[in-house]
Parts: structure tokens; sequence; C-alpha cells
């Protein structure tokens, strides 16, 4: 059967998935869509990805237990010029958090890369 998942912001919570630990050890979230007031990826411009980077970065750090790491070699966030460390990349990309690179010529023409 298919996953369940809810779309709707307001039933989130804070309450712990899985308080033992033994069943969720961690998770992620992906974002497709646009935030209000931006545009789609693939029609931002350069200062419009900073914004939404600079949105994201600071909901992240309001009441969200971990840390933003831009992508390795990154200048575009103030909070950690250069991004994460290579030791940081190897161990979420080994843990399956990181997006995985372009795959297609229609998704970098998309400017999803």
């Amino acid at each position: 059967g298919e996953h369940p998942r809810e779309d709707l912001p307001s039933k989130l919570s804070n309450s712990r998935i899985d308080p033992t630990g033994r069943c969720a050890v961690y998770a992620t979230m992906e974002v497709r869509r646009n935030l209000r007031g931006f545009r789609l990826p693939t029609a931002c411009s350069k200062a419009e990805r900073r914004e939404v980077e600079r949105v994201l970065a600071g909901a992240a750090s309001k009441g969200l237990r971990g840390t933003y790491l831009p992508l390795r070699s990154s200048e575009s966030w103030s909070g950690k010029v250069g991004g994460m460390s290579a030791h940081q990349e190897q161990r979420l990309r080994g843990a399956g958090m990181l997006f995985s690179d372009p795959d297609s010529r229609m998704r970098l023409s998309a400017g999803l890369g």
C-alpha cells in the first residue's frame, strides 16, 4: 500500500515519532513546491533562491532540532560560508539524507542542478 502522508501544516506537531529511537532514527523533509510569495524553482532568479535559502535556514533555527548545512563549498549563506565539511557530506550521503545530483538533461535544463 501507499505510505500515508499529511499535507496540512496545521496537523504537524512537536511530538516525537518514536520516543525509544529504535524504529525512527531520523526524518527528512523535501520541498518540491514553491513557498508563498516565491516563484517555482525553475523560474526563480538567483536573488530569489538566496531569499528562499534565508527563509528556510531561519525556519530551521526556530524550534526545529538540528542544523542547516549548505552544500559543501557553498558561499550563499553567511551563517556557514563554505558549506558543510567533507566529513558531514560523506556521512549525510551515506545515510541517504542528501539530495541526489540531477540525473537528466531535463532536470538540469529546468534549473534543478
